[in-house]
């Protein structure tokens, strides 16, 4: 399905030299009349429909895992002067996983980029993956869309949307993706056929720079281009449509050896550590590997494999621990908690045990226990001797402690913990333990109000806690920040009217009432500007 959107955004590595400066890199044209609101409203339109159509995995530990590099990434565009200030506030800088096993990323207008699960279960490392955000990262920054639009003048940037809307109606078709976004404009895409090129390589150098200075390991391009040059050589059967856009040649294979050649190494101490441990990078593959299936018998497949696995204890065998977890997941996908359960629960026991100090390991395995526990029917009440009340509290606890900047690091197991307290049945988890999720979140969307999924969270805390307006309200925050603007719109119309129907508010309720109206409000004439960019 995004596998169609790989005519906008194809990743081709071909790294410019390392010499060659930012200062110098050659201008491909202006960004004609699109300006930066516009380009931000063409990727939301986009973006809309993606999740209207349940394009967009809300998975918050891969999302937590992908977050880590793009962050990294993004702050050392910044860092370069690739983002200018208005850019930095006027576009969305935001990565969507997309629900598709095919290998692909790409960039729609407005900073948003989507990274299907199928690259990240095929990637080799962090380091590969991250090069291909990278390169996609520089797509937006030099603004190839509008220069695009540029070119193709005749086409108004909202037909433009709607072609594309209609690739990824096409599915996972590339085909008839590729016609779709084609088909009527045979001439101008002739036209541009080489200035997209040019846009590929402007990409490819920016990238490589942009991923340097953040300090990965520029020999991910190598290693992803390596990938994809095996693949090359089998019969693509549409799981990797990178190949057919740009096939991969001789001459790209050599130029990337010259430009890393002559990399000096990545700036120390840039990256954190710990999410690039090889075990966490490992369990991560695995579970972008079964998420990106709807395949139950390779899901109980790898429920087999891991059944036949030793139980370990006092070694540390990451081998094991990826069958074990892939293992797990992939129970949970099949219902069968009890198993995914137990899975973890030795998972846990084991990383405690051989790397007691490895806390981004330790985090990613609760995190993934609680997740699967939302899941379970018969749900257990502790977590290798631990009442899941108590985990819930010091998974929050661990989230809180961690200074304000440093915060996103511990996304998902905020909200893994805020999702077990909000849908907990009655006596598992304390009411202190659902306020102190519901304060967690609420701190945590201050500095992140876009955050749709953790809005939805906090909508199940605010109905366990007896705060209905406040549940409302949220519900239509999430459903705003996914485009969904009329079902927000009747949101906050159902919460203006409990206000009014009710003589006192209670529970905290009352501090929502005065948002809502003007919430009200802003939800109503963005809907109409939206509405209005519609029937364009």
């Amino acid at each position: 399905m995004a596998a169609a959107l790989l005519a906008w955004s194809c990743w081709a590595p071909a790294v410019a030299v390392a010499q060659e400066q930012h200062t110098a890199l050659p201008a491909l044209g202006e960004a004609g009349d699109l300006s930066l609101s516009d380009e931000r409203r063409l990727g939301a339109r986009i973006v809309r429909d993606l999740y209207a159509s349940g394009d967009v995995a809300t998975d918050a530990v891969l999302a937590q895992y992908v977050d880590n590099m793009w962050r990294s990434l993004y702050g050392a565009a910044r860092q370069r002067g690739d983002v200018s200030p208005e850019m930095a506030q006027q576009l969305a800088w935001q990565v969507l996983l997309i629900n598709d096993s095919a290998v692909n990323a790409f960039a729609l207008p407005g900073g948003y980029l989507g990274v299907n699960l199928g690259l990240i279960a095929m990637a080799d490392d962090a380091h590969a993956l991250a090069s291909v955000l990278a390169h996609e990262l520089s797509h937006v920054t030099q603004r190839h869309i509008a220069r695009i639009m540029n070119v193709r003048q005749q086409q108004s940037p909202w037909l433009m949307a709607a072609t594309i809307l209609a690739v990824i109606a096409a599915g996972q078709n590339t085909d008839v993706g590729n016609a779709a976004l084609l088909g009527g404009h045979a001439a101008v895409a002739q036209q541009s056929l080489n200035f997209s090129r040019d846009m590929e390589r402007e990409a490819d150098r920016q990238g490589l720079q942009v991923q340097h200075l953040a300090g990965f390991d520029s020999a991910g391009f190598a290693r992803m281009f390596a990938q994809l040059q095996n693949v090359n050589r089998l019969n693509d059967d549409g799981a990797f449509p990178y190949l057919r856009s740009h096939p991969l040649t001789s001459q790209r294979v050599s130029d990337m050896q010259l430009r890393l050649a002559g990399l000096p190494p990545s700036p120390q101490g840039a990256l954190r550590a710990d999410w690039l441990d090889p075990a966490v990078q490992a369990l991560m593959r695995a579970r972008a590997t079964v998420l990106a299936s709807t395949r139950q018998d390779m899901w109980q497949a790898w429920v087999n494999v891991a059944a036949s696995q030793p139980v370990l204890a006092k070694q540390a065998d990451t081998p094991t621990w990826v069958l074990w977890y892939r293992g797990a997941v992939a129970a949970t996908q099949l219902q069968q908690g009890d198993q995914a359960w137990r899975w973890f629960e030795m998972l846990d026991a084991s990383v405690r045990s051989t790397q007691p100090n490895n806390a981004a390991l330790q985090r990613l395995v609760v995190a993934s226990a609680l997740h699967a526990w939302q899941a379970m029917a018969d749900k257990p009440a502790a977590f290798n001797g631990v009442p899941i009340d108590q985990l819930v509290r010091e998974s929050l606890g661990a989230a809180a402690a961690v200074p304000a900047l440093s915060r996103h690091a511990y996304r998902s197991t905020l909200i893994e913990a805020a999702s077990v307290a909000a849908s907990a049945p009655t006596g598992t988890v304390s009411r202190a333990t659902q306020t102190m999720a519901e304060q967690g979140l609420r701190e945590w969307l201050v500095d992140y109000a876009q955050d749709a999924q953790a809005w939805q969270v906090a909508a199940g805390l605010a109905q366990a806690l007896a705060q209905p307006v406040r549940a409302l309200r949220a519900q239509a925050e999430s459903q705003a920040y996914t485009g969904q603007l009329d079902a927000a719109k009747d949101r906050l119309m159902a919460a203006q009217a409990l206000v009014n129907q009710r003589a006192t508010l209670a529970n905290g309720d009352e501090q929502e009432a005065s948002i809502v109206a003007v919430r009200l409000q802003q939800v109503s004439d963005a809907l109409r500007a939206q509405q209005e960019d519609d029937k364009r």
